[in-house]
C-alpha cells in the first residue's frame, strides 16, 4: 500500500478516477437501467463531484510544497 502514498499526485489521480467511475455507474443505472434516483442519491452525487473536483484541482496544481498536497488530501 505504500506505493499509493509515496507520490501525492498518484493518490489524487486515483481519487479522481474513482470519482469518475462512481459517476459513470450512477449515470448508467439512471439512464440505461431506468432506475429513478432518490434524494440521497442526488446528494451523494454532489459530494462525489465535489471530492473529484478538489482532487482534480490538486492534481493539476504544479507545486513542490508538501503543505499544498496535505491540504488537498485532508
Amino acid at each position: 500500500m505504500d506505493f499509493l502514498f509515496l507520490n501525492p499526485k498518484r493518490t489524487l489521480l486515483i481519487l479522481v478516477l474513482v470519482c469518475l467511475g462512481m459517476m459513470a455507474v450512477a449515470l448508467f443505472m439512471e439512464y440505461v437501467l431506468m432506475l429513478k434516483p432518490c434524494m440521497l442519491c442526488y446528494m451523494q452525487r454532489g459530494a462525489v463531484i465535489l471530492v473529484g473536483l478538489i482532487a482534480g484541482i490538486g492534481f493539476f496544481i504544479n507545486s513542490e510544497r508538501l503543505i499544498v498536497y496535505k491540504g488537498f488530501l485532508i
